[in-house]
C-alpha cells in the first residue's frame, strides 16, 4: 500500500472513507461465506476456488485471503465478527444521516447479529461461512 496521503474530501471524509472500506470488506465476507458454503454443498473443492479464479473478475484479496480460511476452517483470529458488527453499527448511524439506503449492509448486519447471538462474536470474520454449510 502506498504511503502517500489522498485528499478526499472535507473534514470527516476520512472516518467515511474508513466506513466504505468496511462496507466492502464486511458484505464482500458475507458473499464470499455463502459461496464456500454452496461450494461445499454442492461436493466442489471450495480450497480450491481461489486458485481457479485468480486473476478473473471475482478475485479480489478477500478472496485469496479469507476464502481458503472458510474452506479449511481456520479459527486463527485476524478480526472478529463483534468489531465488524460494531462498524456496520456505525455504518447503518452514517448511512441514515445522510439519508442513504443500505439494504446489503441491513443483510450483512443482521448475518453478523445473528453469529453473536449464536456465540460467534469473539470469532475470526471466516467464521461467517458457519450458518451456510452442512454441519460438520
Amino acid at each position: 500500500m502506498s504511503e502517500s496521503k489522498i485528499a478526499i474530501g472535507c473534514a470527516g471524509a476520512g472516518q467515511t472513507t474508513k466506513m466504505v472500506n468496511q462496507i466492502l470488506v464486511s458484505c464482500t465476507s458475507a458473499v464470499l461465506a455463502e459461496a464456500c458454503g454452496l461450494a461445499e454443498r454442492t461436493g466442489v473443492a471450495a480450497t480450491r476456488i481461489p486458485h481457479a479464479l485468480e486473476g478473473g473478475r471475482a478475485d479480489s484479496r478477500l478472496l485469496q485471503e479469507v476464502f481458503p480460511k472458510m474452506a479449511r476452517s481456520d479459527l486463527s483470529v485476524a478480526s472478529t465478527i463483534a468489531i465488524m458488527m460494531k462498524d456496520l453499527v456505525m455504518i447503518r448511524d452514517l448511512a441514515k444521516k445522510a439519508g442513504a439506503t443500505t439494504p446489503v449492509v441491513d443483510v450483512t448486519a443482521d448475518l453478523h447479529r445473528r453469529m453473536i447471538e449464536d456465540g460467534f462474536g469473539d470469532r475470526d470474520m471466516s467464521e461467517l461461512v458457519t450458518p451456510y454449510r452442512v454441519r460438520r
